[in-house]
């Protein structure tokens, strides 16, 4: 299972993965989602919160959509920053780099987006009647598309991570360089 950092979520995030491992709940609804209150409460009446394959996927699955959420914003707040400098051209030679930078963002937001569509629909075909499938009925096809989705997601946060990478070493280096030659008090106030 790819492991991802605790400082990256948020508390909604962290109640969350805590309620997974609490058998009785009390009449809260901390996460706002009821949904999730409702397939726990099911869990607990059915007296089915033993771990079961399908749990571990779908608490696997709701950790990638979540880290995929995260990463779509950060490629937002990039984009942002890309088109600020942009407008502010003061520094020869940006406009092609920003321009293949930005095509590189638009490129690894739809591999998210796309695997985010296919985890939501994938989370669908493990639960039954709003339960987790039981061991019994988890099919060999179904743990194959559950690591094909591991690999894919491995190979998303990697491609991503090198676009980001990329993307603020750029800048990094064109950010001061602007700043310099135009005085923009914006650039100022937010370094």
């Amino acid at each position: 299972m790819v492991s991802f950092p605790i400082y990256r979520l948020s508390t909604k995030q962290k109640l969350k993965r805590r309620l997974r491992l609490i058998t009785v709940i009390f009449a809260i609804d901390l996460t706002h989602d009821k949904t999730l209150v409702h397939k726990i409460n099911l869990c607990i009446r059915n007296k089915t919160m033993t771990t079961s394959i399908a749990q571990y996927y779908i608490r696997e699955l709701e950790d990638w959509k979540e880290t995929l959420d995260f990463d779509m914003e950060r490629i937002d707040e990039m984009h942002e920053w890309l088109e600020e400098v942009l407008r502010f051209n003061t520094v020869t030679g940006f406009a092609g780099k920003a321009e293949h930078h930005l095509n590189q963002l638009f490129l690894i937001k739809q591999i998210l987006v796309n695997l985010r569509f296919k985890l939501s629909d994938f989370e669908k075909k493990i639960y039954n009647k709003d339960l987790p499938l039981p061991n019994e009925i988890i099919t060999e096809e179904i743990k194959y598309y559950q690591q094909q989705l591991r690999t894919d997601m491995y190979e998303a946060e990697k491609a991503y991570m090198a676009v980001k990478y990329d993307c603020d070493t750029l800048l990094a280096n064109t950010i001061p360089a602007q700043t310099s030659k135009s005085g923009n008090i914006f650039f100022q106030d937010n370094l």
